[in-house]
């Protein structure tokens, strides 16, 4: 199987965040309304890159726009102040590109520019006949991609009740799979007064206990059938907490059998009083090139890790938010 990287003040703050207060000591909060009262603080990350390419198909150097290449995860309110935790692999094609990726958008604007040419010298039109197309495509690369300049343009935004939000990372650690790697981000958005989540202890629970997974998984947001909504419109999943096991970092992570998806990366997974016990970080792929997802086997980095990450940073875990009152 194969893994992939995927205090209070006031009464009115402790009841926002289901604390016990003596006038709601007598009336219980629930599941449902806990949710309510956390799905305003968890917003859609997205990692996006643009780039310009310099090329030059055989009549003098020409610019192409390749499609916007965009990852999407999940990140929550940490602070009221704009203070954002996402996954480290969820704005990493931004924070640091990948050499493939200015590849493949050499390559994908070298084929865009120069092949119909090609074809139309050849005396066919795309499709006519695949394998004289795929040699072609082959020497049209080796001839032009050594000379191609790829000029890429990365950035970080949130999606909010309040608009796209640009966002800086501010603190960063690469996915698990490197080393040393938490797969954590501290991202910074502008404004205030935003709507934040607490903490739970993740040294107190224990095996059993319900949790919820909430996000933006890919399968709703581009689903053929639903609408934009689903891009503020965040989803929650349910299931308990399955496991304790370490990453090969040496890492502690919790184990739990609430359905994720690529999208929920970075989501905050809460307990039953809206606390975050953790954020999602990989879950678990059927064995193959292509393999699909193994639900009951997702990983939950702990909130206790969280608050590490955060320690030398202007980020205040007192939970305090105008929004939340």
């Amino acid at each position: 199987m194969i893994l992939r990287p995927a205090g209070f003040v006031t009464a009115a703050i402790m009841v926002a965040v289901g604390l016990p207060t003596p006038a709601s000591a007598d009336r219980p909060i629930t599941i449902q309304e806990a949710l309510l009262r956390v799905t305003p603080a968890v917003v859609l990350v997205a990692a996006e890159v643009s780039s310009e390419v310099t090329l030059d198909c055989g009549a003098g150097p020409i610019k192409i726009t390749p499609p916007v290449f965009r990852e999407t995860g999940t990140g929550w309110f940490i602070d009221e102040h704009g203070w954002l935790m996402t996954n480290g692999h969820v704005v990493q094609p931004a924070y640091e590109p990948p050499r493939w990726l200015a590849n493949q958008q050499a390559q994908r604007a070298v084929t865009t520019a120069c092949l119909p040419g090609v074809l139309k010298r050849m005396g066919l039109q795309p499709g006519d006949r695949p394998d004289a197309e795929d040699a072609a495509k082959r020497r049209l690369l080796d001839t032009v991609l050594p000379t191609t300049k790829v000029n890429l343009q990365p950035r970080v935004f949130v999606v909010t009740a309040r608009g796209r939000l640009e966002a800086e990372v501010k603190k960063y650690s690469p996915p698990v799979n490197e080393m040393s790697g938490r797969d954590l981000a501290l991202l910074k958005v502008p404004g205030d007064n935003y709507p934040v989540l607490t903490l739970a202890d993740s040294r107190a629970v224990q095996i059993g206990d319900p949790v919820h997974i909430i996000g933006f998984p890919g399968v709703v947001i581009s689903h053929e059938l639903l609408n934009q909504s689903g891009m503020i419109d965040s989803s929650v999943t349910n299931g308990a907490i399955s496991g304790f096991k370490q990453d090969k970092n040496n890492n502690t992570v919790i184990q739990t059998d609430a359905p994720a998806s690529w999208g929920n990366s970075g989501g905050p997974a809460v307990d039953d009083r809206g606390r975050v016990v953790g954020l999602l970080t990989f879950v678990s792929l059927a064995p193959g090139p292509e393999g699909s997802i193994v639900q009951g086997f997702n990983f939950v980095i702990p909130s206790a890790a969280v608050t590490d990450f955060v320690r030398d940073t202007p980020v205040k875990l007192d939970g305090a938010s105008r929004f939340n009152e």
